[in-house]
């Protein structure tokens, strides 16, 4: 690769990307060839409208409020401790001001305790490389230990991408009661930023030193430059590795009781299913209630339209 190809690629490395909303919106009105904007409504619609908005918005919103699964998560997140170095910019010192939510460069670190039954372990432990592999992460280590001689459990560390990390702990919850959960944060964009300058500074001036009359003091600060851009290169990959995959560590844990077992987990069934009718209530009612709304504006609206059409056919 020649240094010209370097450069590019250290400039590629971070492009920012589109909102999958914002992409999803584009490509629809493409497909379309961008329509002209729809005809106003009639006067008297508007009104009814704009008060069936507001009751679907309210109903949207208190089902996002009473909706939840009940279950909080606590996420810590590090503060940077790093001095600036001498020679830094402004925008690598702070930034936050000139950096966007979506090209922040975050490490995530997550930590679950799973408890399953003791027939049931060997499954639970085939079913963490599963949802790893199902979410195009890979298990980079793990220990399990089965069996009637001892205690029964196991350790995994995985590695899933950072926009699959909230769907593997989804799936990875359902192999058994969860008992913990845990994250950590750490946001890498000012190290990942100064990396890639110095990188990109470094390519440049092996690329004019390389263009200039080779004497003894140019080649010895190529061959210092080369040093400089290997040991950048690899910190660069490193930080990038670090913040577009997410560490999931897994402990799986023995439960006391079987599965189904007595009468405790018998009302615990019970328990679940009524929440679970509770919830599906709730949102059927945010559903249905604009609908109802709506349909009693519609027949409302057609209830006077054809009064106007009635009195201007008997003038």
């Amino acid at each position: 690769m020649t240094d010209v190809e370097q450069i590019e690629a250290v400039l590629r490395t971070d492009v920012a990307e589109p909102s999958p909303a914002f992409a999803a919106e584009l490509d629809r009105r493409v497909r379309e060839g961008f329509p002209k904007p729809p005809r106003r409504r009639r006067v008297w619609l508007r009104p009814a409208l704009a008060g069936a908005a507001v009751l679907l918005v309210v109903a949207v919103v208190a089902v996002s409020v009473t909706g939840g699964d009940g279950q909080r998560t606590a996420l810590r997140a590090p503060a940077m401790r790093a001095a600036p170095d001498a020679g830094v910019s402004a925008r690598e010192v702070s930034p936050g001001a000139a950096l966007t939510v979506s090209s922040r460069r975050v490490e995530r670190d997550v930590q679950l305790t799973i408890a399953t039954p003791q027939d049931k372990l060997q499954q639970a432990a085939d079913g963490v490389g599963t949802v790893a592999e199902s979410h195009h992460g890979f298990v980079a280590s793990s220990h399990v230990t089965t069996g009637d001689g001892g205690a029964s459990g196991g350790s995994f560390e995985l590695r899933v991408p950072q926009r699959e990390l909230q769907s593997t702990i989804a799936d990875l919850s359902k192999l058994g009661e969860l008992r913990s959960r845990s994250e950590s944060a750490q946001d890498l964009t000012a190290p990942y930023r100064r990396t890639q300058d110095r990188l990109g500074n470094a390519l440049v001036e092996r690329r004019t030193l390389k263009l200039r009359k080779p004497t003894a003091a140019i080649r010895a600060r190529i061959a210092e430059l080369n040093a400089t851009i290997d040991r950048l290169s690899a910190r660069l990959r490193n930080l990038r590795t670090r913040t577009s995959y997410s560490t999931v560590s897994v402990t799986l844990e023995q439960s006391k009781k079987k599965a189904g077992a007595g009468t405790g987990a018998a009302f615990d069934d019970a328990r679940r299913i009524l929440e679970g009718m509770l919830n599906f209530a709730v949102r059927a009612l945010a559903v249905l209630l604009p609908l109802a709304v709506l349909a009693a504006l519609a027949a409302s609206g057609a209830r006077v339209l054809r009064r106007r059409l009635a009195s201007r056919a008997l003038r």
